[in-house]
């Protein structure tokens, strides 16, 4: 019993040594644009966890928010691996997740509705493309009375529709975004924002 909690012992210890080496064994640039992406993950991640309440927040959208518009998205992965070996943060499947050191941040929830809808905002337009946005503003504006609607009061009249389900790509992905920081919420076959988007209540 004793040689094989030995052999056990050893190789965990040789599966560490290895991560470390794995690590390390990056290029001076890779380890420069691994620092400078970490930096801002970390911000993202943390709006995220404290803002919007997500425990966990999906590894795509934490990088589809670093890289708004597209550009050299080969730092992100190593920005990962840099935050996960200094113990930052843990990576569960698909979603990433801040560690308990990592939670004690200054960052804190807004404490009105329309520094809440600023935010929330200001995360949505770094996710859709920009012909999108109008579909967002006019999507945005019409939930923000804190009621629940009928999908197909919300979206585009102009759009000519065989269903109830086919929408421009301008709703879709502004509802896709709504959807993906846990704002939406679903009432039989109505929707509206959910209780997170309203601090102070709902309008009366």
């Amino acid at each position: 019993m004793q040689g094989y909690r030995t052999r056990k012992k050893r190789a965990a210890s040789n599966q560490a040594q290895e991560t470390d080496a794995g690590w390390t064994d990056r290029t001076e640039a890779q380890l420069k644009a691994a620092g400078g992406a970490a930096n801002e993950v970390m911000d993202i991640l943390v709006e995220l966890s404290i803002v919007f309440q997500l425990d966990e927040c999906p590894r795509q959208l934490v990088k589809r928010l670093l890289y708004p518009r597209g550009g050299d998205k080969s730092a992100f992965s190593c920005a990962i691996e840099h935050l996960k070996h200094e113990g930052s943060i843990k990576v569960c499947g698909q979603d990433l997740k801040l560690s308990r050191k990592a939670c004690k941040s200054k960052c804190t929830r807004p404490a009105t509705n329309d520094e809440m809808h600023y935010r929330v905002l200001v995360i949505l337009t770094k996710q859709v493309h920009p012909e999108s946005l109008p579909s967002l503003v006019k999507l945005w504006t019409l939930l923000c009375n804190g009621s629940q609607h009928k999908v197909q009061d919300l979206r585009n009249p102009s759009e000519k529709a065989s269903d109830d389900t086919s929408y421009d790509k301008g709703f879709s992905r502004a509802m896709a975004a709504l959807d993906s920081l846990g704002l939406i919420e679903k009432v039989g076959d109505t929707i509206g924002l959910a209780d997170i988007a309203f601090p102070e209540g709902r309008p009366s």
